[in-house]
């Protein structure tokens, strides 16, 4: 059986877009709120009557000239449904390769623990979370978000250039970064907001100086910086579909309001934050400064502490008040994160040729009760018709 799966790994693909594509087909035919990605098709339909086109562009423009290809009865519904299966299967697929390079499980377990790790969501008390199983909570999951699920494969490759680029700091390595930059940024920016201040800040730390990777690093960071001013000025002040229509009340606006968002979709804050991150506290307890070796880690670490602190300090006025937008960083963070320490804790398993310390034990444990929360909020979708 094994050998027929490793010879045949193109079922499991296609077994997962299946997978992918039911859910995506699901929520946007019966989960009558919250469902970014029909939101996102009437979005685009609405700028393109009047003539205009939404900012940033990225994922817009793949929509249409896809719906140019596939388009049948309603405007960009089978072009969105088959465009977010693509990008769903393209960052699980980025993920088994990631274990499988980085492990000795061989391909097919490779496929088992990406798939396990495709639905690992945080640990929910239904009592006590009650309808806000998603909000609520930092996850690592995100079905409904079609902007930045078109993001995360991009984000994904970016870190892992990154990690590569710091071993040998090499040019061809860099504009790989660079274009992978360019890319989040014209499909969605917010993980860009954790990722260039951290990449520069670690840059110099590995260097300890300021050579010229470090100027690359800065350049880089500072133009990308440069370039989500100019895009916010032209999502908030120039987009004639909002300057145009709307009145100067509900025109949005970036303000500080430190846990404004969070305590609004959060019934306990704090328990939230703990059921949040299980694994980070385990690691962080059993493996505590031997973690920070691993650059991986350390990096991940950092980018996920800062992609919190912008959520939990800024939000918008205006009609997109409670929209939550920069929340949009930490699902691409955590789950960088949660796929480091996974990293760390399998090689450790197999160089103690399987006999798992009790550290192991306990993140693996941990582990499976996460993927069994996430597959119950993915099993909600259907049984309540909910994403919150």
């Amino acid at each position: 059986m094994r050998l027929w799966f490793e010879k045949n790994l193109w079922v499991f693909d296609v077994l997962m877009m299946a997978l992918i594509m039911a859910t995506l087909t699901y929520m946007i035919k019966f989960v009558p709120y919250g469902v970014d990605i029909k939101i996102h098709n009437f979005f685009l339909i609405e700028y393109l009557e009047n003539g205009y086109f939404p900012v940033p562009p990225g994922y817009y423009f793949l929509l249409y000239l896809l719906d140019l290809l596939i388009s049948y009865k309603f405007q960009f519904l089978i072009s969105s449904i088959l465009l977010m299966t693509g990008f769903l299967w393209w960052k699980f697929r980025i993920t088994v390769k990631w274990i499988f390079e980085s492990s000795s499980l061989g391909i097919s377990k490779s496929y088992l623990l990406a798939f396990l790790f495709f639905f690992l969501g945080p640990i929910v008390i239904p009592s006590v979370d009650r309808e806000y199983w998603y909000f609520g909570k930092l996850s690592q999951m995100i079905w409904h978000n079609s902007t930045i699920i078109a993001a995360i494969p991009f984000c994904l490759l970016l870190v892992k250039q990154t990690l590569t680029w710091w071993e040998n700091y090499s040019n061809q390595v860099f504009l790989k970064i660079c274009f992978l930059v360019v890319a989040v940024l014209l499909v969605k920016p917010s993980f860009l907001f954790c990722y260039l201040p951290v990449f520069l800040c670690y840059t110099f730390y590995l260097l300890r100086r300021p050579s010229q990777p470090f100027i690359l690093a800065a350049c880089l960071s500072a133009f990308s910086l440069l370039l989500i001013w100019i895009e916010k000025i032209l999502i908030f002040q120039w987009d004639p579909m909002v300057v145009n229509y709307y009145s100067q009340e509900d025109i949005p606006r970036v303000v500080l309001e430190p846990f404004k968002i969070w305590f609004h979709y959060s019934n306990e804050p704090f328990l939230d934050l703990l059921s949040s991150i299980p694994l980070t506290l385990c690691f962080l307890i059993f493996w505590r400064n031997k973690a920070f070796e691993n650059r991986f880690f350390s990096f991940s670490l950092w980018t996920l502490l800062l992609a919190i602190l912008i959520y939990f300090l800024f939000s918008e006025t205006g009609y997109r008040e409670y929209h939550g937008n920069f929340y949009w960083q930490i699902p691409v963070a955590l789950y960088l994160h949660n796929l480091s320490m996974l990293l760390i804790v399998l090689k450790e398993h197999q160089e103690k040729n399987e006999k798992s310390p009790f550290r192991i034990k306990i993140f693996a444990s941990i582990f499976s009760i996460q993927v069994v929360f996430g597959f119950a909020y993915w099993l909600r979708i259907f049984f309540e018709r909910i994403i919150s």
